[in-house]
């Protein structure tokens, strides 16, 4: 693991309830290819903070990037949106 993926797992572990620390480990992740461990630490970031626009963007790009665009992963993030901001 690069050092800036250790960096962030030790400020999840050091502010375990800090959507941000988990968003940010997550777009570590994702940028090294760790694809599922970064939709975890998003999932992780939103349970923290439903409404955070950034997280709910990072796994767009997330989907968009892995390809996914199958009508259920779309309305689930729709679905996610629509809470957030309802």
């Amino acid at each position: 693991m690069t050092t800036p993926a250790r960096k962030a797992r030790a400020a999840v572990y050091e502010a375990p309830n800090s959507a941000e620390a988990a968003n940010t480990l997550g777009t570590l992740l994702q940028d090294v290819g760790h694809l599922d461990a970064a939709r975890r630490a998003y999932e992780r970031s939103l349970a923290l903070d439903p409404s955070a626009a950034y997280v709910l963007s990072n796994l767009c790009y997330l989907a968009y990037t892995e390809g996914s665009r199958s009508e259920e992963h779309t309305s689930e993030l729709q679905s996610q949106f629509r809470i957030s901001y309802a």
